[in-house]
């Protein structure tokens, strides 16, 4: 395959040359690294990656291909992403097609051949910052000039970018365990208020007997509660929590019901704003599936799936948020409880997809919520 020249010019005019995959397109994003040693597709198609390029810390990607199991969104969402190395055979009994068909498909545009440690390196010193990644090399001086004018993705709502735009129910279960089997009998009835969920997010919903109801993040309480959920989840989704207004307020009016609320990652963000809590951005977030968080209760450590910019931040945090995680990388807040209430958020991906399945067990609170709340409401 004949090979491209391409580059990415960071914001900083610092410039990193590669090839170019995928896609044969000039973008623009924020780059940011992800140090996940497997699952680049279910990264590639996660919505909450949404404006950003992605650089894969790990050298080898697409050796497994692509299939239509691991997708965790209709398409691949990320703005672009940059790897060492690009799997040109993948060798795998799923596999359907190569990364590069992959990126072709969903009009991503990537670099392979560039140093990921040089580049990861000078993001963890001066931070994520936005690029332009250029199939142009030649106009060097251009391509600084349009990288330094690249937009920042936090002034934009790109949940509201994101999210469903209509209602629809969800009834799959996760692979392999229960092998994609579709829904019969239900515990339970949960809404998900979409700003970017992952699918790995509602099969997990259904692995535990709930039947699932996805709604626009732009719904009413009234809409919301006209479904008659016994619990409500506010799911992960790109960029700055703090530019979305509706969502804080839709998230402040849930909070005062008594039906048990659960944030994710994006959702846990919304919570926090809601109860006055500050929302800090981080110097270049946490990517990757290898996070260890503790777990303030129990002093038990678990390994977690991240991915995120923005963190609650423990300056002048309200007193009616216990925290329940916190990052052993850097001790920022990963998990709260909300006080006198069954509403409970999470930093991090419970899902964990791609990564480790031990914080699987946070449903499990979740549900331990809604079925006192229900076995209450029944009294």
């Amino acid at each position: 395959m004949k090979k491209q020249p391409g580059m990415i010019v960071l914001k900083d005019g610092t410039i990193f040359h590669g090839n170019v995959i995928g896609a044969k397109q000039d973008i623009y994003g924020e780059v940011v690294f992800n140090t996940a040693t497997t699952g680049y597709q279910e990264i590639l198609s996660d919505k909450s990656y949404r404006g950003q390029i992605v650089v894969f810390t790990f050298p080898h990607i697409g050796i497994v291909g692509t299939n239509d199991d691991d997708q965790e969104a209709v398409k691949a969402y990320v703005g672009g992403c940059i790897m060492q190395d690009c799997a040109e055979a993948p060798s795998n009994w799923r596999s359907k097609q190569s990364l590069n068909e992959y990126l072709c498909e969903h009009n991503i545009t990537g670099l392979a051949g560039v140093d990921t440690r040089a580049l990861t390196t000078h993001i963890r010193q001066h931070g994520a910052m936005p690029a332009y990644i250029t199939t142009n090399v030649t106009d060097v001086d251009g391509a600084i000039k349009k990288a330094q004018l690249a937009p920042e993705i936090a002034d934009a709502d790109l949940s509201g970018m994101t999210s469903t735009t209509k209602s629809y129910r969800w009834n799959t279960s996760s692979w392999p365990a229960n092998d994609f089997l579709t829904q019969k009998d239900t515990t339970y009835n949960v809404v998900v208020v979409d700003f970017g969920v992952k699918h790995e997010i509602l099969r997990q919903l259904v692995n535990n007997d709930a039947a699932v109801t996805v709604v626009p993040n732009n719904s009413s309480v009234a809409d919301i509660l006209a479904l008659k959920p016994d619990g409500i989840l506010l799911s992960n989704g790109p960029g700055d929590p703090r530019t979305c207004d509706y969502g804080i307020k839709l998230a402040q009016e849930l909070m005062k019901t008594n039906t048990p609320i659960y944030g994710i990652c994006f959702g846990h963000q919304l919570m926090g704003l809601a109860q006055e809590a500050t929302i800090s951005q981080m110097k270049f977030g946490h990517h990757g599936a290898n996070h260890p968080l503790l777990n303030i209760d129990t002093n038990e450590v678990s390994i977690s799936s991240q991915n995120h910019n923005y963190v609650i931040s423990d300056d002048n945090l309200p007193a009616n948020i216990s925290i329940t995680y916190r990052s052993l990388f850097d001790n920022t807040i990963a998990g709260v409880k909300y006080k006198n209430s069954r509403n409970i958020s999470f930093q991090g991906h419970p899902e964990a997809s791609p990564g480790p399945t031990e914080n699987n067990i946070l449903f499990k609170d979740f549900f331990k919520e809604i079925a006192e709340h229900k076995a209450e409401m029944e009294i």
